[in-house]
């Protein structure tokens, strides 16, 4: 590095570091369903349009492991990683039609790392591919009747997927991926067209129930309805997610137009999180890991930003264009804006992701 801009960028670190430390306040992302806008929302709810994806069938979209997001394209028949903070494509993980996928629903990870991919098809199934390279590996489970849509995987090493014709959440043994019955049962208290459900706390099961309900159902770890949570405005909601400090966001419609509201640790309604912005109807939204919180400490702080400027001063890489590096020396990427090139543009995008807290 030039030696000049190195004691410029080591002046603003320490400039930053000493002026900044707060709680981590993570972002959002937002796809919209009519144009494939891929559309990130600042803390404060500023919203931007990272890319225009061009996809037309997306139905869902997660943050993997190597901090890339991923969104499912049901038009297509595969999944496709996008940097989160440039929004640039890295084009197919999952390639249209592997494994013979059509109309891929939901997305998670498993224990070993690999993805597990659900398939809406007459013979519905969950695919397993290679969490590396995206290469097909086997059906894991199926096939089956149901219509499959989101997937996760449970603190018990259990895959769990919602049935949208069934009204139900299914469990499937993470080993050999059996069926090992309903974890919430369609009567007398099931969801109304279940998209989306998340893991909450305390084990419970939070799922989103549509329209005439428009609510999320929370369940008890072992399945037992708990009670319905809503909101003036909100209708259809299709996903849920929690961030680290409890605050679950709900994405759907509000007043009519696509939107993400929040709720806080004690389930109360707190406001509209992510609207406008050229989101018209929401496809799909996930909270945005705090990528400014390099040591994951849970605050944005002068540690993170000397961890930073160190990888930057050794021009730390990952693999893949991912936020997550080859070795302990380098247990992040530097090429923060996921250009391809270790510059002051990663400088500049680093200290603004600081400075806002995430």
């Amino acid at each position: 590095m030039n030696l000049d801009l190195r004691a410029v960028l080591s002046a603003a670190a320490a400039l930053l570091a000493s002026a900044h430390a707060a709680l981590a306040q993570p972002g959002l992302v937002a796809l919209d369903a009519p144009t494939g806008a891929l559309i990130a929302f600042d803390a404060q709810g500023a919203g931007t349009t990272l890319a225009q994806t061009g996809l037309t069938g997306i139905t869902a979209a997660r943050f993997g492991p190597d901090g890339l997001l991923y969104v499912v394209d049901s038009a297509t028949n595969a999944v496709y990683r996008f940097h989160p903070i440039s929004g640039a494509s890295l084009g197919a993980f999952v390639a249209p039609g592997s494994g013979g996928l059509v109309s891929p629903q939901g997305l998670a990870w498993g224990p070993t790392g690999d993805l597990f991919v659900t398939h809406m098809a007459a013979a519905a199934r969950v695919n397993r591919y290679d969490g590396t390279t995206g290469a097909f590996e086997n059906i894991f489970v199926g096939p089956f009747t149901p219509q499959p849509r989101d997937v996760h995987w449970g603190a018990d090493g259990n895959l769990y997927l919602t049935c949208e014709i069934c009204r139900a959440v299914k469990r499937y043994d993470g080993i050999t991926g059996e069926s090992a019955g309903l974890l919430v049962m369609n009567i007398p208290d099931g969801p109304t067209l279940p998209r989306g459900f998340a893991f909450g706390p305390e084990g419970r099961v939070y799922v989103t129930s549509q329209s005439p309900d428009n609510a999320i159902r929370v369940y008890s770890s072992t399945g037992a309805f708990q009670r319905r949570i809503t909101a003036p405005g909100l209708t259809n909601p299709r996903t849920v997610e929690f961030a680290a400090d409890g605050t679950m966001y709900v994405g759907g419609t509000f007043n009519g137009a696509g939107a993400v509201v929040a709720f806080d640790a004690n389930e109360n309604f707190t406001g509209v999180r992510a609207s406008g912005a050229g989101l018209t109807t929401l496809a799909w939204a996930a909270v945005m890991p705090c990528f400014a919180d390099v040591d994951r400490s849970g605050f944005v702080d002068s540690d993170d930003f000397v961890l930073y400027l160190a990888a930057f001063d050794r021009g730390c890489e990952a693999p893949g264009a991912s936020l997550a590096g080859p070795d302990p020396e380098c247990a992040f990427s530097a090429d923060f804006d996921g250009s391809g090139f270790i510059d002051s543009d990663d400088f500049v995008a680093f200290s603004a992701r600081f400075a806002a807290g995430c």
